[in-house]
């Protein structure tokens, strides 16, 4: 299950990030095979700054 940012908890962030991370191929597929998602694939470069940020909280 993917988990969403809370402004309220300072660790939410890192949750969600860490989590998508570890649904990267997932979320991949789901906005290959998903036509009304067109444009909002996720480059390499978008999963290596998703990993730094992550890394980094």
């Amino acid at each position: 299950m993917l988990i969403l940012d809370v402004k309220t908890r300072w660790s939410s962030t890192h949750q969600m990030l860490s989590r998508a991370l570890q649904y990267r191929q997932a979320i991949n597929n789901f906005v290959e095979e998903n036509r009304d998602l067109h444009g909002a694939e996720l480059s390499v470069r978008d999963w290596d700054a998703i990993a730094t940020v992550a890394d980094w909280l």
